[in-house]
């Protein structure tokens, strides 16, 4: 035990259960009275009280950080000038803390141009990462924008691109327990004029990805396979007998692997083979 001076008098002093040294508590010797002090900084084991266990646990519950969670809720593509408005996208059961990202791939008619604005659910929406690059028939482009939308299951996403014409596809996704302050952890693009596209990115703990490929254009509808990624939509443009493809993959970590390459890699694209990837690491 401690010995320990209370006051002007010397009182025996000391820790544990029954005399026991557990450190579940104090046991103080006042003359004739004795007293049991329980701290809490000190109890564990089997000594710990029902009341004790109950705090603590909610103390740790309400501390854990949760996994950010994403989920592709709706898809969609167009073809048209100067801008686009999706009625009624599903965006996924309400949530207080829910962001809404729309990833979009396709092709500009312009030079280098890609998406002025967005606007989901009539919340102005934030460009987390962008790509475009000139090929030979056409620009591509490959975006991923985001807002907090908490309320409603539908929303109208409207897209602004004034003076341009794009033939484009897209995917929604809901997304939870990510960062209210600073949602987007890391982003990275990739563009080559032929081949894979691919973009490497640093994927945290409790992290979700989202990654978009815009991948040529083709006489066919192609299919697009990922590497390193979920595949969660596979859509073509009908761009007058040829066809933009674009593909749409996602992932989700409790335990990141760190740097990664993710690939978008299409069966062919063989009218135009420049190709663009956009990706956002999304933190909790």
């Amino acid at each position: 035990g401690n010995d320990c001076d209370h006051g002007g008098h010397h009182d025996a002093c000391r820790r544990g259960h029954d005399g026991q040294p557990d450190a579940r508590g104090e046991r103080y010797s006042h003359g004739d009275e004795d007293c049991q002090h329980e701290l809490g900084n000190f109890w564990y084991g089997p000594y710990m009280s029902a009341v004790t266990q109950a705090v603590l646990s909610a103390y740790c519950a309400a501390a854990a950080v949760a996994d950010v969670t994403r989920e592709a809720t709706d898809s969609f593509s167009f073809l048209t000038a100067n801008t686009y408005t999706e009625t009624g996208a599903s965006i996924g059961t309400a949530v207080a803390d829910r962001l809404v990202f729309v990833a979009i791939s396709g092709a500009n008619a312009a030079a280098t141009a890609g998406i002025d604005s967005m606007t989901i659910g009539g919340v102005a929406a934030t460009l987390a990462s962008s790509v475009t690059r000139v090929g030979s028939i056409a620009s591509y482009l490959s975006e991923i924008w985001y807002a907090a939308v908490p309320t409603g299951t539908t929303a109208n996403i409207v897209l602004t691109f004034t003076g341009d014409t794009i033939g484009a596809s897209a995917a929604v996704y809901k997304v939870l327990n990510a960062d209210s302050v600073t949602p987007i952890a890391s982003q990275n693009t990739g563009s080559v004029a032929s081949g894979n596209v691919s973009a490497a990115v640093t994927i945290g703990n409790q992290t979700a990805v989202i990654a978009t490929a815009q991948c040529g254009v083709d006489t066919a509808d192609v299919n697009i396979t990922w590497t390193n990624a979920t595949e969660d939509f596979d859509l073509a443009v009908d761009l007058g007998g040829i066809f933009a493809n674009n593909g749409f993959a996602s992932r989700a970590d409790t335990s990141g692997p760190g740097s990664t390459t993710i690939t978008a890699s299409p069966a062919d694209a063989d009218t135009d083979a420049n190709k663009t990837l956009a990706i956002v690491v999304i933190q909790p």
